[in-house]
């Protein structure tokens, strides 16, 4: 995907980008013309299916590759715009069309006052306790959030630019203060090679967008730097005394 900080910090540019695309205000490296990015959940459903969606796919009878991460998120962005489109026209039932046209629905009647009520949606998040053990449990935690209209529409965003360009990571040589966990194992290449869980995730710039945990999912974001930095000097003074004892 192409980078999308150019768009304007409001509800119409971010509403533009998941519907009708943008034109990237930078020239394209060959053609030295303005690039045009596509619409973001257009882009989203089409990768999973890898595109067949649009073009009719493989011959008659073969199973057609699915890509389940385009799936689930697609499926959460997709219910979530349907549970905000229900807060804005209450009393109403959604009708059958497409994400896009009750998102379009949404836009219409809260681009007026994009940072007024609150809209709440039902967030699921996946959970996984043991990991890469013989008790490895997955569940699905709900949990409510509430946004202005502009703020949701920016984390359907974020959501979908952060599954075609995952945020970069760097490791954080301390285990987790929440869950305590500092090691997983990774198969790759015919080889067993652990990875810390504790890591800090950037942007395409190298901007620090927040520390988190991979197990426990525990994060902080750039104005809790200075609460997770008390609670690493805590947890180090506690491992120290438990050493000298």
């Amino acid at each position: 995907m192409t980078n999308y900080t150019e768009h304007p910090n409001n509800i119409t540019g971010t509403f533009e980008a998941l519907t009708v695309g943008w034109e990237n205000p930078e020239p394209h490296p060959i053609t030295g013309q303005p690039a045009t990015i596509p619409a973001l959940l257009p882009a989203l459903r089409d990768a999973i299916f890898g595109g067949m969606e649009k073009t009719g796919g493989s011959s008659f009878g073969s199973r057609m590759p699915i890509d389940t991460g385009a799936a689930d998120l697609f499926q959460q962005i997709d219910e979530e715009i349907a549970e905000a489109w229900g807060q804005a026209f209450p009393n109403q039932i959604p009708t059958t069309e497409r994400t896009e046209a009750l998102l379009s629905a949404f836009y219409a009647v809260t681009r007026a006052n994009p940072t007024g009520e609150l809209i709440t949606i039902t967030v699921k998040t996946q959970k996984v306790a043991n990991l890469d053990t013989l008790d490895e449990t997955w569940w699905v935690e709900t949990s409510k959030e509430q946004h202005t209209p502009q703020s949701l529409m920016k984390r359907w965003m974020k959501l979908i630019l952060d599954f075609f360009e995952p945020p970069r990571r760097r490791e954080i040589m301390h285990p987790c203060v929440e869950c305590g966990k500092e090691w997983l194992w990774k198969h790759e290449n015919g080889e067993t090679k652990p990875y810390r869980v504790f890591v800090f995730e950037h942007d395409m710039h190298g901007n620090t967008i927040r520390a988190c945990c991979l197990v426990c999912g525990a994060s902080w974001g750039m104005q809790d730097m200075k609460e997770l930095a008390s609670k690493m000097i805590i947890s180090r003074r506690t491992a120290q005394e438990k050493v000298l004892v």
